[in-house]
């Protein structure tokens, strides 16, 4: 998780002797911000949240619920047409970095990488070119897939394991009632939970989603004694093997589980 990641050495000998860092940025890991400093030796550095053609969404304060009582802590465009972004990504406060749950961002995101190998490499530009608007085209499948594999969800409502669904619920026109754990993954209070057991209660959720990682046991909590079924979503994909399957295979079993928790 990049909430909590220990880097180890081998971590850092594989930064010191890259071409190329890819990176979410420091909105979502500003620990990997000094390492990146320290050791890339003059690697070309791609930020993937400060880049442009795309559309970030920012975190507000009507983001599900209100997370005030922590223990720990205090309509869409086609993806051709984003405007260049405006929030300042380096604010690390008030934008959703999770963006890579909107396989419309992932697009653009496909490009700028394209891009940067091709800069990096020209003997090979074409060849990564070429893959990216393959990978586009599956992309835009995919979009269209998971609209028709979620349209049963649309009028049920739903608690996400923590606030970081909001790119793929804005995609997918599916927002979710309320949040267990806020942005920043930190645990909820109890006067929260107290709040969204109730609210499962009402009867107006029936799904509460978790995630894979050491089990809490917020959802039985939550649904203890009532019809609200649970299920597992894994966000980035760290449950599933490596390699050019997983981004597509992620966000297909995201929407199957929502789909299957929701019917």
């Amino acid at each position: 998780s990049p909430h909590d990641f220990q880097m180890r050495p081998s971590d850092a000998t594989m930064l010191s002797s890259a071409d190329i860092v890819i990176w979410a940025g420091p909105a979502l890991t500003p620990w990997l911000d000094e390492p990146l400093d320290n050791l890339t030796n003059g690697a070309v550095r791609l930020e993937l949240l400060n880049t442009a053609n795309w559309k970030p969404r920012p975190i507000t304060e009507d983001d599900h619920d209100d997370h005030d009582d922590h223990d720990d802590h205090d309509d869409h465009d086609d993806h051709d047409d984003h405007a260049d972004h405006g929030p300042d990504t380096h604010g690390h406060g008030n934008l959703d970095p999770h963006a890579w749950l909107d396989p419309v961002i992932a697009i653009a995101w496909t490009r700028h990488i394209a891009d940067t190998l091709a800069a990096t490499d020209p003997a090979n530009a074409e060849i990564y070119h070429h893959n990216a608007e393959e990978l586009v085209l599956d992309l835009d499948l995919l979009v269209a897939d998971l609209t028709i594999v979620l349209e049963r969800a649309h009028g049920r409502g739903f608690v996400v394991p923590h606030d970081a669904f909001g790119y793929f619920e804005d995609r997918f026109a599916l927002p979710a009632t309320a949040s267990i754990a806020a942005n920043d993954h930190s645990d909820p209070g109890p006067s929260h939970l107290n709040e969204l057991r109730g609210i499962v209660l009402s009867g107006d959720v029936t799904c509460v989603l978790t995630e894979p990682g050491p089990d809490q046991g917020w959802a039985t909590i939550l649904t203890d004694g009532t019809n609200a079924k649970t299920a597992q979503i894994d966000l980035t994909g760290a449950t599933l093997p490596t390699g050019p399957d997983l981004y597509p295979t992620m966000m297909r079993n995201m929407a199957a589980a929502l789909n299957d928790c929701m019917s």
